[in-house]
C-alpha cells in the first residue's frame, strides 16, 4: 500500500490491522515494482521480521500507484445481456490521464458544467514488469504485479461532446483506485471475483469477473501487440451491469453521494462525491 503519515508518503504492507513500513525496500510503489522479484523478496523479509508497525487507523491511505505511467481501460467487456456476446474478441481501448488517479477516501468531483457523472466498479490490474509482444496465458500472467479495486468514473456529458473518450475519463478525481495492491499470488482465480457497487446504501452493481468477455490475459496480449506496458501501468478491465446511465431514467452521481465498491479477496474502495467549482 501507499500511505501518508505525518505529512510523509510511504509504502508498506498490511498485516491484519497494522501497516509494516517498507522504507528499506523502496521509496514508492513504482520503485518496488521496478525492483521486480528481488524487491518483493526483500519486502517479504521485512514482513517476516515486522519489527516496526503502525495501526492502519493512524494512516491515510493513498492510491497504491499514485502516478502510474499509463492508465488504460477497456469498454464493453462484460456480458450484460445475451447479445453482448458479439463483443467477445473485440477490444475497444481508451486511456485515462494518470493525473485523474486518486485514492480511497478522496473525492469524486462533479463539474458544474458537466454534471452527468457515473460510477463503474472494476477490477484493476497493475503491471509488474516491462511487457511487449506477450503471447499466451503464462506470459501474460507473469507480467501482472497484482490487483486493486477501481472506479472508472465516466462523465457522459463530455462523452457525448468529444470525439474521444479521454476527456470523459480524465477529470481529476475520475479514477479512484485502492485501497491497496494485492499481489497476484493472493488471487488464485481472477475470473471468480464478485464485484459490488453501492451508491449510499443502495446496491447498484452486483456482478462477477466470470462475465468478462475478454480475459485479462487476452487484454494484455492484445495491448502488447501494439504498445509496451511498463511497471506501474494500470489496466481497468471493464464494469458489470448496473451503471447509472443504463437506468431509466439515468441516475447519475450528485454531490453528497458516497460510492462504495467491494471486490472479494481485495477490499473496499469508498469515495465521497463533491461539487466542482463553478466557472
Amino acid at each position: 500500500m501507499t500511505f501518508e503519515l505525518d505529512g510523509a508518503r510511504r509504502i508498506g504492507a498490511l498485516q491484519e490491522d497494522r501497516v509494516v513500513p517498507l522504507d528499506d525496500v523502496a521509496t514508492d510503489m513504482l520503485g518496488l515494482l521496478n525492483g521486480a522479484d528481488a524487491a518483493l523478496d526483500a519486502a517479504s523479509t521485512v514482513l517476516d521480521r515486522a519489527a516496526n508497525s503502525i495501526l492502519l487507523s493512524d494512516v491515510r491511505l493513498c492510491a497504491p500507484i499514485c502516478a502510474p505511467p499509463q492508465v488504460l481501460g477497456i469498454g464493453r467487456n462484460y456480458m450484460r445481456k445475451p447479445e453482448d456476446v458479439r463483443h467477445r474478441g473485440k477490444q475497444v481501448w481508451f486511456s485515462n490521464s494518470p493525473s485523474s488517479i486518486v485514492g480511497h477516501g478522496e473525492p469524486i468531483v462533479v463539474p458544474a458544467s458537466a454534471p452527468s457523472v457515473d460510477y463503474e466498479g472494476e477490477l484493476a490490474v497493475v503491471i509488474g514488469r516491462e511487457a511487449h509482444d506477450i503471447r499466451g496465458e503464462d506470459e501474460a500472467h507473469a507480467v501482472i504485479a497484482g490487483f486493486t479495486v477501481a472506479n472508472d468514473v465516466t462523465n457522459h456529458d463530455w462523452l457525448s461532446q468529444s470525439p474521444t473518450v479521454m476527456l470523459a475519463k480524465s477529470y481529476t478525481g475520475n479514477s479512484p483506485i485502492g485501497p491497496w495492491l494485492v499481489t497476484r499470488d493472493e488471487i488464485p482465480d481472477p475470473y471468480a471475483l464478485r464485484i459490488r457497487t453501492w451508491v449510499n446504501d443502495e446496491l447498484r452493481q452486483d456482478g462477477t469477473t466470470a462475465d468478462m468477455l475478454n480475459r485479462i490475459t487476452q487484454q494484455i496480449e492484445h495491448l502488447t501487440e501494439h504498445l509496451t506496458l511498463m511497471p506501474g501501468d494500470v489496466i481497468m478491465t471493464g464494469t458489470p451491469a448496473g451503471t447509472g446511465n443504463r437506468m431509466d431514467p439515468p441516475r447519475f452521481l450528485v454531490p453528497g453521494d458516497v460510492v462504495r465498491i467491494e471486490i472479494e479477496g481485495i477490499g473496499v474502495l469508498e469515495n465521497p462525491v463533491v461539487a466542482g467549482r463553478k466557472r
